[in-house]
């Protein structure tokens, strides 16, 4: 699902060479840049992208959502988010709503799908403050299609809520060790979705224990390391 356009393949094996330190997002990036386009090992760095923690954990006790009992997404209404296989895989779960974050070309899509399959959907469209959903959902569920590193996994990881992931190209598997910290599944498999869902709402025990873990993980990405990890960089080059 996730490639380049023949001009942007010609642009990165002409203008990365010339670099003198490339920055890549994850590791699975930077192994894509070595073998796909023979970006030489010493020139690529990997700096994860980061969140600010303890900003994110203040604004998630804000408020309280006007909803409960609901399984969470967001990002942009598009293809490459897989909201699909999302609804796909509520249909096994008629006890809990759908919320998904965020605007996007699809949400009338999205909206006729749900009523097909007969899942409770919400959306509530771009939310200022989306912390407090992260914060009282019973689980976050990210199927995107491809994603280069995923912020709001970060975020729903520093709001303790137990998380759920396609395992898509990009970065994914920088932030979630399977059944550690998380539950990864094959991108666009909604019964995997589904049965990954289910297990947390069936054994509430693991599910807290992987949050728990998630909240330790998270202060790896936190933004002030990030940026001390982009100044030690420059003062090599």
């Amino acid at each position: 699902e996730y490639s380049f356009s023949a001009f942007w393949k010609l642009a990165i094996r002409v203008i990365y060479p010339m670099a003198e330190k490339i920055i890549a997002v994850s590791e699975e990036v930077r192994q894509g840049l070595m073998d796909d386009f023979g970006i030489k090992p010493e020139k690529v760095e990997v700096v994860n992208n980061g969140i600010d923690v303890r900003l994110v954990r203040r604004k998630a006790e804000e408020y309280i959502p006007d909803v409960r009992r609901y399984i969470l997404s967001c990002g942009r209404l598009e293809y490459q988010k897989g909201f699909e296989t999302l609804i796909e895989a509520m249909r096994e779960l008629p006890d809990r709503m759908v919320v998904i974050l965020g605007e996007g070309r699809m949400r009338e899509n999205l909206k006729s799908l749900a009523e097909q399959k007969r899942v409770n959907l919400l959306l509530p469209g771009h939310i200022e403050n989306p912390y407090p959903y992260f914060k009282h959902a019973d689980v976050f569920v990210l199927p995107s299609r491809y994603e280069g590193f995923s912020n709001v996994l970060l975020e729903a990881m520093a709001c303790d809520t137990p998380v759920v992931s396609a395992a898509s190209p990009g970065g994914i598997r920088d932030i979630i060790e399977d059944s550690v910290n998380g539950i990864l599944c094959p991108a666009g498999d909604s019964e995997a979705l589904g049965k990954a869902v289910k297990r947390l709402l069936e054994n509430p025990e693991e599910g807290r224990r992987m949050a728990e873990r998630g909240r330790e993980r998270v202060l790896s990405f936190n933004i002030d390391d990030v940026v001390c990890r982009y100044g030690m960089i420059l003062r090599e080059v």
